[in-house]
């Protein structure tokens, strides 16, 4: 797959992933808008849980083109915000550990309390996974590369399966 440029992430997704990278990091950690501003965390964490949403589409897609999986559109929608919110709980646990094991101060925001900050994520998740859940369908049917990326992808995962 590294080799094959046609079973990459979409460019849009790469570009999403490196602006939260640096979102992340530069500004938010080295420019301290974690810790000035309340808004910046919500919105980083309802951007970051529409990427996962997506991916958890994609994921839910390249099953469905390779024949492995097959449900309705309601069902393959809960699965995308049910994926989204396990991958929100699971930060908000690692959060929750980095906290008691090395008091990094990860949880709560400016004017929220540990709780209520994490509560918001959680909701911010469950949003952005019904968000991930619908952009990603538009976007498959409006790409020109889905079609050919999903087909090499799908040939990609058949083979494996045959070894």
């Amino acid at each position: 797959m590294a080799r094959s440029s046609a079973a990459n992430l979409p460019f849009e997704m790469e570009l999403v992933l490196l602006w939260w990278l640096v979102s992340d990091m530069t500004l938010g950690r080295l420019g301290t808008l974690y810790d000035t501003s309340l808004w910046y965390d919500k919105a980083l964490h309802l951007g970051n849980s529409v990427f996962v949403g997506m991916l958890g589409f994609l994921a839910v897609y390249v099953l469905h083109f390779t024949g492995k999986f097959s449900a309705r559109k309601l069902v393959t929608g809960i699965m995308i915000v049910l994926l989204t919110l396990g991958v929100g709980a699971f930060w908000e646990i690692l959060e929750y550990l980095a906290d008691v094991f090395f008091a990094k101060g990860a949880q709560g925001s400016p004017l929220l309390a540990p709780l209520d900050d994490t509560m918001w994520d959680l909701i911010l998740d469950g949003v952005g996974g019904v968000i991930g859940g619908v952009l990603g369908p538009i976007y498959m049917r409006h790409s020109k590369r889905s079609r050919s990326r999903m087909r090499t992808f799908a040939e990609l995962v058949d083979g494996r399966s045959r070894l």
